[in-house]
């Protein structure tokens, strides 16, 4: 069953997702756009082509032209209490599930590898949860893993998308690297956490 039937079995009757949440595509590139937060009810968008929007954007490299599920979470699907990244996309591979998780940094202008590293990895809550972007993933990845909507053999990625201007900057690209392979050992997270502004599934 797909991820998105399965979301609509699983979680519509707690908080009834609108049409918009979802998408999918075949496409060999594609882009998740990142609107301003000028309300705070804006969501993650999936987009075909960079025009008419520059900016905000992480490009999808989507090379075996796989099908490609698309669902926003933040303000779209999941409960308000709770923090969540901003989507999560699903693909079908060698006869396994791949559960995508993607939290959007795109307005990050700071290049100060210690506020960066904040942002990716927060502080500590008094629940144990880390507040920065990858708390958000784990979060939702929990909420959807207790409402039934994964599988056991899925298999997780995590992706916390930064536009190239901080990617580029002096230092920053070894230091996300080696912070990169800090996070894959951290057993807490369980998954493998990619950092950038683009994303090769």
């Amino acid at each position: 069953m797909s991820l998105h039937h399965l979301i609509e079995q699983k979680i519509k009757g707690h908080n009834p997702p609108c049409k918009e949440c979802f998408d999918s595509t075949s496409e060999k590139r594609f882009f998740i756009f990142d609107p301003p937060q000028l309300t705070g009810g804006e969501r993650a968008k999936l987009l075909m082509t960079e025009d008419p929007i520059s900016a905000n954007k992480l490009e999808v490299d989507n090379h075996k032209e796989h099908v490609v599920e698309f669902v926003a979470l933040d303000n779209c699907l999941l409960p308000k209490s709770i923090k969540k990244c901003d989507c999560v996309l699903a693909k079908f591979a060698n006869n396994q599930r791949h559960i995508i998780w993607v939290e959007l940094k795109m307005e990050t202008k700071n290049t100060n590898i210690n506020t960066v590293k904040k942002i990716i990895q927060g502080d500590t809550d008094s629940n144990g949860i880390d507040t920065g972007a990858i708390g958000q993933i784990r979060q939702a990845r929990n909420y959807l893993h207790e409402k039934g909507v994964l599988y056991q053999n899925d298999k997780h990625k995590g992706h916390i998308a930064l536009p190239k201007s901080v990617q580029n900057a002096r230092g920053m690209s070894q230091s996300l690297q080696e912070l990169q392979r800090k996070l894959q050992k951290d057993p807490k997270i369980k998954m493998t956490i990619t950092i950038g502004p683009k994303l090769d599934l």
